[in-house]
């Protein structure tokens, strides 16, 4: 969130849902550096490089783009309907437990990771909602993992 001051731009820091292995989500903000980027707090939660999956619900999930090469632990597997592939576009199959386009399926997130709202190019607040709605899903899973419905 930008909120202008007399004569300088200053960035607010941004309300997410951190999700670290076998702990409940919390509430955290998430604190621009001094010059307004919030890229290094975003790494510091997922513990290197992060990743973007787009949520369809309005949300955006973050997390590690190496977790299965550093061998993070499985933290949550949320069910996710495969996109449809784009008239013109030839679909490569990369295995048989994949969903194919239009199917359920899953994504599996290792590591930590943290869910923020989208705005467009900008990352925006979580609402209480938000908050308790992934939580509620934390504690319905098993095994520290937590599930949730994708909308479709």
């Amino acid at each position: 969130m930008i909120t202008e001051t007399t004569a300088t731009a200053t960035v607010s820091p941004i309300r997410v849902i951190v999700c670290r292995v076998g702990l409940p989500p919390t509430a955290q903000q998430l604190v621009p550096n001094e010059r307004g980027d919030h890229l290094p707090a975003m790494q510091a939660i997922v513990g290197g490089h992060v990743e973007l999956l787009s949520l369809e619900s309005g949300l955006d999930l973050w997390c590690n783009e190496d977790a299965l090469g550093l061998q993070l632990p499985l933290n949550a597997i949320i069910a996710a309907r495969a996109p449809e592939v784009p008239a013109g576009v030839e679909l490569i199959e990369l295995g048989d437990d994949l969903a194919r386009p239009g199917e359920m399926g899953e994504w599996r997130i290792h590591g930590d990771f943290f869910v923020a709202r989208n705005r467009g190019d900008d990352v925006a607040d979580v609402t209480d909602g938000d908050i308790a709605a992934w939580t509620a899903a934390w504690l319905r899973g098993r095994h520290l993992q937590c599930a949730l419905e994708v909308e479709s």
